[in-house]
């Protein structure tokens, strides 16, 4: 029996909180040519980031704070159309990456983007050809009175009301191809947590998982086959003690491979 590949999450920088999204929504309209799509088709997205990111107030009066968020912000996007995923990796940007737009009685509205402009790199990119340009963009607007999506002046982390999201839309452009989506406001999730350093030990047919803990902080252990789903395992409160937790058979329940990651709550 071949040994799986067992890998570990390593930390981000410690003064970064990743927010990861997830939702799913399908297509609503295919333009031009080499993007390929059809009508109706399932879509899934991801996208994380994290509060590294510079805050440029673009304008903060009693009608608008429009917010844009630039420079260290580690942002990752996956879009998922049937069998063909668009990745963007854009690790900093000198150029506007987010935008917040939070009005005491108006829409909230979030929007994201990835692209050519903005010195995003795509390491997937289904396409006939070579563009020049390229992008992925997700927009999410809660139209409530009032608005409970975001939080005025506040990086959108866990404390974004994602239950309130009245609306969602997406596009991936390529020149002039574009790939329209909706986003099922329902399924929106969002969720924030700093990933822990771990060790892993092998141990007969299984392994255990270690790693340090601060007392009365609450850890999340999550298990993933591929290090792009992942599935919550259990929960820990540390005690100031390395937590250590064993899967004896991981060997035998995952012959190919097996994920593991420790999250900060």
């Amino acid at each position: 029996m071949k040994s799986p590949l067992i890998l570990l999450i390593l930390a981000l920088p410690a003064a970064a909180i990743e927010t990861r999204w997830t939702a799913t929504g399908s297509v609503t309209s295919v333009t031009g040519a080499g993007l390929a799509a059809e009508v109706g088709t399932p879509v899934s997205v991801k996208f994380s980031y994290d509060s590294g990111a510079t805050k440029n107030v673009i304008n903060n009066n009693f009608i608008q704070v429009l917010t844009a968020y630039y420079g260290p912000v580690q942002l990752k996007m996956e879009v998922a159309i049937g069998d063909s995923k668009w990745t963007v990796d854009l690790p900093t940007s000198p150029t506007d990456v987010f935008r917040t737009d939070a009005r005491p009685n108006a829409t909230d509205l979030f929007w994201i983007a990835g692209s050519t402009t903005n010195g995003a790199t795509f390491p997937s990119f289904p396409y006939a050809g070579t563009p020049a340009s390229r992008s992925v963009y997700v927009e999410l607007s809660d139209n409530h009175r009032p608005s409970k999506l975001l939080v005025a002046d506040t990086f959108p982390d866990d404390s974004c009301d994602a239950s309130s999201i009245s609306s969602g839309l997406g596009k991936i452009t390529a020149d002039g191809a574009v790939i329209n989506f909706s986003i099922d406001p329902v399924s929106v999730i969002v969720e924030t947590g700093t990933p822990v350093r771990v060790t892993l030990e092998k141990i007969a047919n299984g392994v255990r998982v270690r790693w340090p803990t601060e007392a009365g902080v609450l850890y999340l252990l999550n298990e993933s086959d591929d290090c792009q789903d992942w599935q919550f395992s259990n929960s820990y409160t540390g005690d100031g003690q390395d937590q250590v937790v064993e899967f004896p058979d991981a060997f035998t329940d995952h012959p190919a491979r097996r994920f593991y990651q420790v999250v900060r709550d």
